[in-house]
């Protein structure tokens, strides 16, 4: 479904903002430089190396991947490897390592890819290191292929190594660098692949927080971080995500997105998400700038206890306890304190649910216009006085909700003067009979 599709049940535009997926094909943003730095590193050179890809979590690392994978898979790229003088195409390899265990489960989940993107028959060896090296040796050889393997989550499999032995892990790693620099398994060749590495440490931080020791040179790569958007980025990616929509964000939308997410890629989306709903339902800033910035907080305080609070990774960790320090002092911004004036919402007639809970609110006649209003959440507000017009035939009066919020209008928490609570507690006949009666009456 593209954005300018609307949902068949509430004929709104469909929220275009991903946060809980890889972001894929046109959709992916703000990566050009990253990727021609990659490709430069793994075929474009002269030398072709290894890359070790670091960013904290759901920072755009498999989105990354992905869309190399899906822009590169079948290159029309010949290159030269050197020493050679031979030309070789090139093949752009995704494998998720997370859930690998052991040394041999990785060799076989590395022939098992090579064998499914290029339909191949091979006979098993003896072993599965052995299986991989023969099956890339006959790709490299027989059909003059340079494979770059996408290696994902590459840090979560060495932690399962570790966990288990971290002699293993040290060992796994010595071998697996002897492999990625050409200087094992096929002999007398130049390097038959390269690897572009993801996860959420550094190696270095990998190797240290594992107590992995290091053998050799132990795994010799470039180091690239994937760094968090500009905001300048933000707002063209708002600017390309909304283009064929009809809502469009504001600058004060821009800043507060930015602001609260420093440009935290998974947040970015996420937010972007929150202020679309709430805009396109009241396209009021005083109303849903609010909205969004409580929404947003709750999401972000789950969001990190989702990702497994001190158990996550420390680079993470680091970079959210930060975050959060800039989400509570946005939350101390008077420029989005709690709502008082509502006027304008007057012109929003067809509005059939309005949630206006938790603010400053002590005049609602603004609203007596809104006919079609179903639902009417005014709780824990500053009303003294409610005007006799906004009780119109459609909406009952409701105290108090029990569990959730039902079709009535709310008024649980303010200090109602005109009429007294004892009568709203009564409901909207007692209310009318009261608005009847003369003045002497009703005291």
């Amino acid at each position: 479904m593209s954005n300018v599709e609307r949902s068949a049940e509430t004929g709104k535009m469909q929220n275009p903002f991903i946060y809980n997926a890889p972001v894929r094909g046109m959709d992916f943003f703000n990566r050009d430089e990253i990727i021609k730095k990659l490709l430069h590193e793994t075929i474009n050179g002269r030398s072709q190396g290894n890359v070790w890809v670091t960013g904290e979590r759901q920072v755009g690392k498999t989105s990354l991947l992905r869309y190399i994978q899906s822009k590169h898979e079948y290159s029309d790229k010949k290159i030269k490897l050197y020493p050679s003088k031979e030309n070789f195409d090139t093949a752009f390899i995704y494998l998720n390592t997370q859930d690998t265990k052991s040394r041999d489960h990785f060799y076989r989940n590395m022939r098992q890819s090579l064998k499914d993107f290029f339909d191949f028959k091979i006979d098993e060896k003896d072993d599965a290191y052995t299986s991989f090296i023969y099956a890339l040796s006959n790709l490299f050889f027989e059909k003059k292929y340079y494979i770059v393997f996408l290696l994902d989550e590459f840090d979560a499999f060495i932690e399962h190594l570790a966990a288990a032995d971290p002699q293993s892990a040290t060992l796994f790693l010595a071998e697996f660098n002897k492999l990625i620099q050409g200087v094992s398994g096929i002999k007398d060749e130049p390097k038959v692949f390269s690897c572009i590495f993801a996860a959420n440490h550094t190696i270095e931080e990998l190797v240290k927080e594992n107590e992995i020791g290091r053998r050799g040179s132990g795994l010799v790569v470039e180091n690239i971080e994937l760094e968090w958007f500009t905001k300048k980025q933000v707002e063209n990616l708002a600017q390309s995500y909304l283009e064929n929509n009809p809502l469009r964000f504001s600058e004060k939308d821009i800043d507060l997105c930015f602001d609260m997410t420093l440009g935290y890629p998974y947040f970015v989306q996420k937010l972007f998400s929150i202020i679309y709903e709430e805009k396109s339902d009241i396209p009021v800033p005083e109303v849903y700038l609010p909205k969004v910035k409580n929404e947003y907080g709750k999401v972000f305080q789950e969001t990190v206890k989702g990702w497994g609070g001190p158990t996550m990774p420390k680079r993470t960790r680091e970079k959210l306890i930060d975050l959060s320090g800039k989400i509570l002092k946005k939350a101390g911004d008077k420029s989005l304190d709690r709502l008082t004036d509502i006027s304008a919402l007057a012109s929003l007639t067809a509005l059939k649910e309005l949630s206006l809970n938790n603010n400053k609110i002590t005049n609602v006649s603004p609203l007596v216009g809104l006919k079609q209003l179903k639902t009417l959440d005014l709780r824990n507000n500053a009303l003294s006085q409610l005007p006799v017009d906004i009780l119109h035939a459609d909406m009952e009066i409701k105290w108090e909700y029990k569990v959730y919020i039902e079709e009535g209008l709310y008024l649980d928490g303010n200090p109602l003067e005109t009429p007294p609570v004892e009568v709203v507690k009564q409901g909207k006949n007692a209310i009318l009979d009261y608005f009847k009666k003369p003045e002497k009456d009703k005291k």
